[in-house]
């Protein structure tokens, strides 16, 4: 039975398994135990079409489209993994359209974005420089301003992966297993050495080969930078939202400033496709564009167009 299998965790380990990573594993899990509750209730079959259709539907009335298309998502990798194990014969995803959001709906409101270069010393300085783990909290954020990172890849890295001579920092196993380097600025290695003097024997013997650890000695989990992030940004004074994957996308709208193109920012941020970086920042990037079209202007011409009466030619009646 498929609540047997995830009650006892037969289908967490088939997910495992096939190389999922371990945050698209806990949503696989939460969403399959959302979807059999709600079967359960209903004192439905969950391997029913209907079922599934149900189930999408009432979502859809009080989500996005975007979440419903990841909610589709998950109920057809637990309708996949029910199809292998002989529980079902069929997906019953297969009948059921696949949700299309559009990349109007795709787009997240970062019209507060690009971060500033004060706002950034302000997140700095609000974090202590006295104990180790205030220098790891400051070299996380060195590591957010100079790279793409995903908060994943931040909490993956090991020692190892930082290269000094090149400046580099490298990703092993991105999303979708891209591998990828980061370039770091001297004040990020500077960062990144100082934290690493400070805590270099609690990293020798509780570390385990891991660049970033918590107070306790274990890896850092991403709903603890994404908390660390937000208490440092009201000890800041910020009043703009303070996220892991803000700043990536706040990287993007830099590396446009310095004028590189969406296909070397594509490759410098990890992504498999140019598309999907077109979806990054998409507000900033819009605003900043208008920008720069009103400097190339020129306020001249503006008040010229501006004073202008159009007129029109009247058309002959023949």
């Amino acid at each position: 039975m498929l609540y047997d299998a995830v009650k006892e965790h037969r289908y967490e380990n088939w997910l495992r398994a096939a190389g999922y990573r371990p945050d698209t594993v806990g949503r696989a899990l939460e969403l399959a135990r959302r979807y059999l509750a709600a079967c359960k209730a209903n004192d439905v079959d969950p391997m029913a079409v209907e079922s599934v259709s149900d189930f999408l539907a009432h979502a859809g009335r009080r989500i996005k489209r975007v979440s419903l298309l990841n909610y589709w998502k998950e109920v057809q990798t637990l309708m996949r993994y029910a199809v292998a194990q002989g529980i079902a014969t069929q997906n019953p995803c297969d009948f059921i359209p696949r949700p299309r959001p559009t990349l109007h709906e795709r787009e997240k409101d970062t019209r507060f974005l690009p971060y500033t270069g004060k706002e950034y010393k302000d997140l700095v300085a609000a974090t202590p420089h006295w104990t180790w783990l205030g220098l790891r909290d400051r070299a996380i954020l060195a590591v957010f301003w100079d790279t793409p990172l995903r908060v994943t890849e931040l909490t993956d890295l090991d020692v190892s992966d930082i290269d000094w001579e090149k400046g580099e920092l490298r990703v092993r196993s991105g999303k979708g297993g891209v591998k990828y380097e980061a370039l770091i600025s001297p004040a990020c290695a500077t960062a990144l050495r100082v934290y690493l003097a400070e805590a270099g024997e609690f990293l020798t013997y509780f570390g385990n080969g891991r660049l970033f650890i918590s107070s306790r000695g274990e890896p850092l989990s991403r709903h603890a930078v994404e908390q660390l992030l937000k208490r440092l940004a009201r000890r800041a004074g910020w009043e703009k939202p303070c996220a892991p994957h803000y700043f990536r996308h706040n990287w993007r709208l830099r590396m446009r400033a310095l004028g590189l193109d969406d296909a070397a920012i594509s490759a410098s941020m990890g992504h498999s496709t140019v598309v999907i970086t077109h979806s990054y920042a998409r507000l900033g990037a819009r605003a900043m564009a208008k920008d720069q079209l009103r400097q190339k202007l020129g306020g001249k011409q503006r008040s010229r167009v501006r004073g202008r009466v159009l007129r029109f030619p009247r058309r002959r009646v023949s």
